[in-house]
């Protein structure tokens, strides 16, 4: 539903966390889960396959880069607030 605020706000963050540059990419993403899909209405898709739309901060988007989850995901976002805010935005305006 809301393709330009996940461009504009959630995309960008996954590309500087390297989640879209070193492992969820490729012919054999991590987990399968392929951030460098295009075009972006196809990534906005992906993404929305991570996300809990009924409990925002249950989906795996937050809860697998969150540094105070000791769930095994190699790469943490810190600080965790920028991304937790964007990304709980985009899947509230998804509802």
């Amino acid at each position: 539903k809301n393709v330009a605020m996940f461009v504009a706000n959630v995309k960008p963050l996954l590309a500087s966390g390297t989640c879209s540059t070193n492992c969820h990419v490729g012919a054999n993403p991590t987990a399968g889960l392929k951030w460098d899909t295009t075009p972006d209405a196809d990534l906005c898709k992906v993404a929305l396959m991570e996300v809990n739309l009924a409990t925002p901060a249950q989906s795996q988007l937050l809860l697998q880069p969150d540094p105070a989850q000791a769930n095994g995901h190699p790469q943490k976002v810190n600080p965790f607030t920028n991304f937790q805010t964007a990304v709980t935005n985009w899947i509230t305006a998804e509802k």
